[in-house]
């Protein structure tokens, strides 16, 4: 996904949407608990994104889940991983840096859990 490609992922408006808007710069705040703040859980925050999804796919329209869904899997299939990174903070608007630090390996979780709502939920 180089060159002309990579302008075009700015027509990903479920991705834009998904990780601009759930994961942006205070997302660690939205789903955490003020208990959690004060016992100091939230230094290693990698396991509360998945907050951040279940909330997405109550909040949003199965619809827009499909539509994320749809759009993460012809990224996945197409970018390598230093675009996918690329993709994730300046193109999607995310604040959020998966604490593997292989970006892949967290969108293809990111598009299970999305896959596995619109499953449970048909």
């Amino acid at each position: 996904m180089t060159g002309e490609d990579t302008r075009s992922n700015k027509a990903l408006p479920a991705l834009r949407h998904l990780f601009g808007c759930y994961f942006h710069e205070d997302w660690l705040e939205d789903v955490s608990t003020s208990a959690e703040v004060f016992e100091g859980a939230l230094a290693a925050p990698d396991g509360l994104w998945q907050r951040v999804i279940e909330k997405y796919i109550i909040s949003e329209s199965p619809a827009r889940t499909q539509a994320a869904s749809r759009e993460l899997a012809s990224v996945l299939h197409q970018a390598t991983e230093q675009e996918l990174d690329r993709m994730l903070h300046d193109e999607f608007g995310s604040s959020y840096t998966p604490g593997s630090g292989n970006v892949r390996s967290w969108l293809q979780a990111v598009q299970e859990c999305l896959e596995r709502a619109l499953h449970n939920a048909a």
